[in-house]
């Protein structure tokens, strides 16, 4: 071998090690962050869901050895199977690991992402509470139990009612009384404490009706969806009806009708569960296409029905019209268990499979509670 070869070889391997040895250095200098780029739709919650899925799935992917790490700073970065072992416990329900994502989760929201107490609100509309819907409503009041009562969080929202209930009686205004038992009536279906929701419901009827009989046009409805609970059909259609002959109120008919709707195909009278399907059809206005509420309910009960009917197209036709309106709602494990039901090849997301809430899982109605606000 000639000196040239020699010295032609050496500088090859030398060039070699440089590229390697500046390879490393730029991975180990390299942000993790990549730049937002903001637009209107920057801070919605798809596109955040979206943002925190794909690091998730960076940081636990990420190979730490690839990018040349010190060994100080492999301790450091081993949070990626820390995080590998939370994700895993968190569909065991561990607490410590929800805890662990969910304190990462904010971190790359607040660090990364730059989501701020301003701009939270294009997301949920905290600046206008008149938009708010009754799930960010029930989500932001059991928030704020939990940062002061923990695991009894649920307890102690129930004893607010206790308390409120005293006051009103200590006050003797039975009506106000009346509505306070009607919205604990409500908590307990949401908790799938249904003996329980009748009983309050039952107490806070004859008061309403003595003092506002249309507006017992609301507490028959809910007290209808709790013998639907108990699949008691047969009663649920006739308190319904009940609630659909004195209510006066527009939106009222709308949820009513749509416990009728069901409450007659479950009750086996095809016939009368089309009349009232027919009747929401024609009823729903042009209300329909801005309230979101009311889009949601009425369409993905309408799903529900037709599918149970064995009518296909139409429940696809009334699905894939809420579906964007479903997400991180209610709604969102029956649109996603419909929308598998219809299509065998979709899969539905695994936190929607781990939901355990009767209130959002059971697939033969959407509950369409109606509660009072009354001051």
């Amino acid at each position: 071998m000639t000196i040239t070869n020699i010295l032609l070889m050496a500088l090859v391997i030398g060039i070699a090690i440089f590229v390697v040895y500046y390879y490393i250095k730029k991975k180990k200098e390299e942000k993790v962050e990549e730049t937002i780029n903001v637009d209107d739709k920057t801070y919605t919650l798809d596109k955040m869901k979206e943002f925190v899925k794909k690091r998730l799935d960076e940081i636990t992917k990420v190979n730490l050895y690839d990018i040349g790490l010190s060994e100080e700073e492999l301790k450091r970065k081993n949070k990626k199977y820390e995080l590998k072992k939370a994700l895993k416990g968190c569909t065991y329900g561990d607490v410590n690991d929800k805890k662990y994502v969910k304190e990462l989760i904010f971190d790359l929201l607040a660090k990364e992402y730059g989501v701020t107490e301003t701009n939270i609100s294009k997301a949920i509309p905290f600046d206008i509470p008149s938009l708010l819907t009754a799930q960010d409503k029930f989500d932001i009041l059991i928030y704020a139990y939990k940062k002061e009562f923990g695991y009894e969080a649920l307890t102690e929202m129930i004893k607010k009612y206790d308390l409120a209930l005293q006051i009103s009686t200590s006050l003797n205004n039975n009506l106000e009384t009346a509505y306070i038992r009607h919205n604990k009536g409500f908590e307990f279906i949401r908790e799938n404490n249904i003996d329980m929701a009748i009983k309050e419901f039952q107490y806070a009827l004859p008061i309403i009706e003595k003092i506002k009989k249309h507006e017992t046009a609301y507490t028959l409805n809910n007290l209808g969806i709790c013998y639907m609970f108990k699949q008691q059909y047969n009663e649920a259609v006739s308190i319904l009806k009940k609630a659909l002959f004195v209510s006066k109120s527009y939106y009222a008919n709308l949820t009513i009708q749509v416990h009728l709707m069901h409450a007659c195909r479950l009750n086996g009278d095809i016939d009368e569960c089309i009349k009232y399907q027919e009747l929401l059809l024609n009823t729903t206005g042009e209300i329909l296409h801005k309230d979101p509420i009311i889009i949601r309910k009425i369409n993905i009960n309408l799903a529900i029905n037709s599918f149970a009917l064995k009518r296909d197209i139409e429940a696809n036709y009334y699905l894939q019209s809420v579906l964007d309106y479903c997400k991180n709602t209610s709604s969102e494990y029956r649109a996603n268990k419909l929308k598998s039901e219809l299509n065998h090849e979709y899969k539905m997301p695994i936190e929607l499979l781990q939901c355990t809430s009767n209130y959002k899982t059971n697939m033969s109605f959407e509950p369409w509670c109606i509660t009072f606000s009354h001051e």
